[in-house]
Parts: C-alpha cells; sequence; structure tokens
C-alpha cells in the first residue's frame, strides 16, 4: 500500500512545522490509509516509516466519519455525536514513535453540506458549509491541543497536533465541488494553481 505512500513535499508547511525543519532542510513523510487502520495494520507500517528516516506522518481527520450525525455543542470535542477514537489511536501512535503529526481536515457530512448536489458528484464533496467546518475545526484543534485529557489513561492529555491542512486537494472536484473557474465555485477563487499532489498549505496552531 505504501506505493502510494508520499514524500510530503509541502514548502509552505516547512515553514510551519515545529521544530529546526528549516536548517534541516527538506523531511520525509509519508501519507496512507493503512496508518488509520487498526494497529495489526497500522504499526508495522510506522515502524517501517520511521526505519525510513521519516518524521512526519499526514492522517486524515475525515470529518464524515468523525462527526456523521450533526453535534448539539459542535465546537466541544466532548460532545457525544463525536467519534474521536480511530484518529485519537492513530496521532497516540504517531506521537510514541516521535513523528509529528499533520492533520488534513477534509470530507463533509451530509448535514453540513447544501442541497442540490447533481448526481455523480462526491457526497463530501459538494459544497460543505463553512461555518459548520470551522466550529469542526475548533473542536480538532482543542482536542489535539496538548492539554486534553486522554479519555482512555485517567491523568494523561491527548497529543499535540500543531499542523493541519484545511482540505484536500480543494481544486479538484472529487475533493470540492464545484471547483475551478466560474461562478458559483465552492473553491477559494483566487487559489494559486499547483502541480503533483501538494495542494493544499500547511496551517500551524
Amino acid at each position: 500500500m505504501l506505493a502510494r505512500a508520499l514524500v510530503i513535499c509541502m514548502l509552505l508547511g516547512l515553514a510551519v512545522l515545529p521544530g529546526s525543519a528549516d536548517a534541516r532542510g527538506l523531511r520525509l513523510g509519508f501519507l496512507d490509509d493503512v496508518f488509520s487502520q487498526g494497529p495489526a495494520e497500522r504499526d508495522p507500517w510506522l515502524a517501517r516509516s520511521v526505519e525510513s528516516g521519516s518524521d512526519i506522518l499526514r492522517l486524515s481527520s475525515s470529518w464524515v466519519n468523525v462527526a456523521p450525525t450533526r453535534p448539539g455543542a459542535p465546537t466541544d470535542p466532548a460532545d457525544p455525536a463525536y467519534r474521536w477514537d480511530s484518529l485519537d489511536t492513530a496521532v497516540k501512535a504517531a506521537n510514541a514513535r516521535g513523528l509529528d503529526v499533520i492533520i488534513s481536515l477534509t470530507g463533509a457530512p451530509q448535514w453540513a453540506t447544501a442541497k442540490g448536489r447533481p448526481g455523480g458528484v462526491n457526497p463530501v464533496a459538494w459544497r460543505p458549509r463553512a461555518a459548520p467546518y470551522g466550529e469542526f475545526a475548533r473542536a480538532l484543534a482543542k482536542r489535539y491541543s496538548g492539554s486534553y485529557r486522554d479519555p482512555e489513561r485517567p491523568g494523561a492529555t491527548l497529543p499535540r497536533v500543531r499542523t493541519y491542512l484545511p482540505w484536500n486537494e480543494p481544486n479538484l472536484t472529487t475533493y470540492l465541488a464545484p471547483s475551478g473557474p466560474g461562478r458559483g465555485a465552492a473553491s477559494v477563487p483566487r487559489a494559486r494553481r499547483s502541480t503533483g499532489r501538494c495542494s493544499t498549505p500547511s496551517l500551524a496552531v
């Protein structure tokens, strides 16, 4: 599966990642769905990532999976509608191996998208509403602020995540629709064009 793993080539990301990234030059990282799976599938590849010299791992928050139903208190990570278990486990596993985590906030649940989706358009990409997305982002940042208690370990806190990707490849309708030039585009109208897979800037908190 790691044939699809990517060297994370975000020059913008290098400027905001913690530590001495600039002094060390380009950093090696991986992205693959296997890192969000169970320990039997994930842990061997985490070990191989470390052995390869990687120090960055990108994980997807998968908004639609974390919040399949609308939370009553969307900025509160403790709202019972949120399902953090899988992401918590992946973040902790990466952190335990000394890997910096980048979390991608992408894939809108249907309750947070506009009506009128055309046939053939990815449901999680269609016109995500900005306000619910911002509320989810706040809940996510609070949970991985470094001071939020770990529900599975009394007295411990969840690891801190400093770097986030606001969306995955917003220049592609597969991930954000409608996109591109023209009236009614859901993506940022003046977003810079990019090539390859590294099309989303990083944000640090």
